[in-house]
């Protein structure tokens, strides 16, 4: 029982630094109204064209 809790928390403990990515992406999705994606290799994605995402940090804003 001890080994099954340990593991339990030990994946708990590894999970939340990617929980934690994936929220901040889920607020800048609200802050710039538009759509974004969080990947594993990439971070956070921010949608500019239809299913044409760029990472978040080369995003400037669109053109009106």
């Amino acid at each position: 029982m001890k080994v099954i809790l340990i593991g339990v928390f030990l994946f708990g403990l590894m999970g939340a630094p990617f929980a934690w990515q994936i929220a901040i992406c889920q607020i800048h999705e609200h802050d710039y109204g538009i759509n974004t994606k969080w990947t594993l290799l990439s971070g956070c994605m921010i949608e500019v064209g239809d299913g044409v995402f760029v990472p978040e940090e080369r995003y400037r804003g669109m053109a009106e």
